[in-house]
């Protein structure tokens, strides 16, 4: 075997030879093999869409749908408390001292009312006149009180009147008098019990009356809505109540009035009374499916729809026809709305091409700045390979971007479904 001598020349020659090559390696390496992923999260905002539907019989065009009229009746008693007080009970009484910081006499007539923070009335028992005095030296008199049989708030007062020492307010005063004129007790009132009986008055059969046609409306609102149930079951179909107050019709409450009860002594008392309603409802899931080709029909360019709200539709009644039970209505819905991110799409394609011409050899934070800056962007998230690289590729065909949204666009298609 001949060996393989190389010259010292030749040596050098092959060195430099693989040492070019691994540099021209290891520059490509750093150029064309180093990548990023963007992840990007799209921003979003709630879109509003409103249109004109009419409510009819036999409708007559896409933007029509077809009533169901309903009716019920409802009944319904009302308890309802008797408020007329007749009190038997005797009524506390004791001592108090009115205080006069004025600067002036005063003079108080028989009755003049002393009052409690808690609502306790106490009456003076004859005319009194109160010495002038000032703060550092009052003018006082002691005088005698009974309790009043109800106290500021209608109630009852009997044995509540046998109260501690206290301090009494004149209720007939202004605000700003009251702190020159008062009252103070430094014993208890006593004598006080409660006996007390309750009697229909007139003015409770009317309160009662009231509210028990209020209440029959509500009963009835709520019987109606299960017969629209009831009615959507028999025709399958997801039925739903117009419910607006001209388009629900009730007739006269019949109500039983028991005056036969008035003066009676009794804590309480029944009224009872019907009423009949009737009125009209919808298809619900036909109105939703044609707000939802709507929405979706006016996407914004460079933007896709990614949810819609059915929960958000609503309605605004315009006219009324309940004898011929046609309702002109606009109704509206809401959806979700967010830029697209995906390059593989039209309005994502613009964006990724402009992201890449503004972050390409960046640094990572000014890349994520820049990108957070963006109306399009929500946030994003950046990963670079090797992991330890602090820059963004200079190549942007090095540079990936994949949206973070879950969601998944609304196709027109599904509206036809």
């Amino acid at each position: 075997n001949v060996g393989l001598y190389l010259t010292p020349g030749k040596k050098r020659w092959i060195f430099a030879v693989v040492a070019s090559s691994l540099l021209v390696f290891f520059v490509i390496a750093y150029v064309a093999l180093p990548g990023a992923t963007l992840y990007i999260e799209p921003a979003s905002a709630v879109i509003s869409k409103g249109i004109n539907v009419t409510l009819e019989p036999n409708p007559s065009d896409g933007h029509s749908l077809k009533t169901y009229q309903v009716e019920t009746d409802a009944e319904y008693t009302l308890t309802h408390s008797a408020t007329g007080i007749e009190s038997e009970g005797v009524n506390a009484s004791g001592k108090i001292t009115i205080i006069n910081t004025s600067g002036v006499q005063r003079t108080l007539v028989t009755t003049t009312r002393f009052q409690t923070e808690n609502g306790s009335v106490f009456r003076i028992q004859s005319d009194v006149s109160v010495p002038s005095g000032t703060v550092t030296n009052p003018g006082k008199l002691e005088v005698t009180v009974i309790a009043d049989a109800l106290d500021a708030n209608g109630a009852a007062l009997g044995e509540r009147g046998n109260i501690g020492p206290s301090r009494f307010f004149l209720p007939g005063l202004r605000e700003e008098g009251r702190a020159e004129l008062y009252g103070e007790s430094y014993a208890a009132m006593t004598g006080g019990t409660t006996l007390v009986h309750t009697k229909v008055t007139e003015s409770d059969l009317t309160a009662a009356k009231i509210k028990l046609e209020s209440d029959l409306k509500e009963k009835a609102t709520a019987a109606l809505r299960k017969e629209v149930l009831s009615l959507g079951n028999t025709e399958g179909l997801n039925l739903k109540l117009l419910e607006h107050s001209d388009a629900l019709v009730y007739s006269a409450a019949i109500i039983d009035v028991p005056y036969e009860l008035l003066g009676q002594e009794m804590d309480s008392f029944e009224m009872k009374g019907s009423l009949s309603i009737s009125g009209v409802s919808y298809d619900s899931d036909a109105l939703y499916n044609i707000l939802k080709t709507e929405i979706v029909s006016v996407q914004t360019p460079g933007k896709q729809l990614v949810s819609v709200d059915e929960t958000s539709v609503s309605l605004v009644v315009l006219e009324v026809d309940n004898v011929n039970l046609v309702y002109k209505v606009t109704a509206q819905i809401q959806g979700i709305e967010e830029y697209q991110i995906d390059p593989e799409q039209e309005g994502g394609a613009d964006l990724a091409e402009k992201i890449k011409e503004h972050i390409s050899g960046k640094s990572v934070e000014e890349a994520t700045n820049y990108i957070e800056n963006l109306p399009e962007v929500n946030q994003v998230e950046i990963t670079v390979w090797p992991f330890w690289s602090p820059t963004i590729p200079s190549l942007p065909e090095n540079i990936k971007i994949k949206s973070l949204s879950e969601k998944e666009a609304v196709a027109l298609e599904e509206t036809n479904q």
